[in-house]
């Protein structure tokens, strides 16, 4: 199989332009961790766990947290509701290093709130009240970029949790690509897992929006989804051929891949003991465009992303890892 890949003008900024460098755009929201469940409750039963956290997350809140914790200072645009969860959030963010400016609060708007449900495995389930993220609008998006004052020094701008996002969907998501092109910011987008099954018409959503976007970042069930191809290589090689010049592939335990050029760049995975795999995936696209920003080869990249993924699988608190951490792990493992 071939495909013709565009290379558009994407290119990963030098050291020396290196900047607050990204602005995480998408759901912040808080995390209500419950956890280790031998196996889901059946309806009218109940079900006791030893680990209850409510931990600032969602894509974006785990992202731009791993981005602070790395010293990037990640940029935070969006919303939170008027409440004490909307102010944790905030807190939180703020005390890792992001700027929380962009975080606009939604007056009388209760902020949303997944219950995650992790098996002993790791493996989690969720339950979501999206809150304040149904008025995550366009235009409120444009509002959250107006009042952060750094975001005209930004590379590169990640949009994430997509399914999550009801006000925004296809119309109002191209517009929001289309203006941060033209202010020349690399376009990142995560959709997640779509709740509703993948259907025909949000395949074709979703693979219309990529003729926007810089750099891809699903993992492999999704990409799988998306194509219907099994392979790895030919998943990124199908999603590139839609128009991002870069695809990077999260493939959990086996570590991860990017196609582009034409070229495939691979590397394995970690090996940790696995306490909850929320916010993997997001922490991953951290790693990766922090290694953009230090100017790394693609190889390097990809160690780093994984490495960080990686610990944060791994912990049950302090889950963000610090460089100091992540370069332990690369030492640790002879990488």
């Amino acid at each position: 199989m071939s495909h013709n890949v565009s290379t558009s003008d994407f290119r990963p900024p030098s050291p020396s332009e290196m900047t607050p460098g990204v602005a995480v755009v998408g759901n912040y929201n808080i995390d209500l961790v419950m956890a280790h469940l031998a196996e889901m409750p059946a309806w009218g039963t109940e079900s006791i766990v030893q680990h209850m956290e409510p931990r600032t997350a969602g894509a974006a809140g785990y992202s731009s947290m791993t981005l602070a914790r790395l010293g990037a200072r990640p940029l935070c645009l969006g919303n939170v509701g008027d409440d004490a969860y909307g102010r944790q959030i905030r807190e939180d963010l703020r005390a890792h290093g992001a700027d929380v400016q962009g975080l606009l609060a939604m007056p009388a708007v209760q902020t949303s709130v997944d219950v995650a449900l992790v098996r002993r495995d790791g493996q989690r389930a969720f339950v979501s009240y999206t809150g304040h993220l149904d008025l995550l609008t366009d235009d409120a998006v444009l509002a959250a970029e107006a009042s952060s004052p750094h975001m005209a020094r930004a590379r590169y701008v990640l949009l994430t949790g997509y399914f999550l996002l009801p006000a925004l969907g296809y119309r109002a998501t191209s517009s929001l690509f289309r203006h941060w092109k033209s202010q020349g910011l690399s376009v990142c987008l995560d959709t997640g897992w779509d709740p509703a099954g993948w259907p025909q018409s949000t395949r074709d959503e979703i693979l219309s929006l990529l003729k926007w976007v810089d750099i891809f970042l699903p993992n492999e069930d999704e990409g799988r989804a998306l194509t219907g191809e099994s392979d790895p290589v030919a998943i990124a090689q199908t999603l590139a051929s839609h128009g991002p010049p870069v695809v990077a592939l999260k493939l959990g335990g086996d570590g991860s891949l990017v196609w582009t050029s034409g070229t495939v760049h691979r590397e394995k995975g970690f090996t940790v003991d696995v306490f909850d795999t929320t916010g993997a995936g997001d922490s991953f696209n951290a790693g990766m465009i922090y290694g953009l920003l230090q100017g790394w080869p693609w190889p390097r990249v990809l160690r780093f992303a994984n490495a960080v993924g990686a610990i944060v699988v791994s912990r049950q608190t302090d889950r963000h890892p610090d460089i100091a951490s992540v370069e332990h792990l690369l030492q640790q493992q002879g990488v």
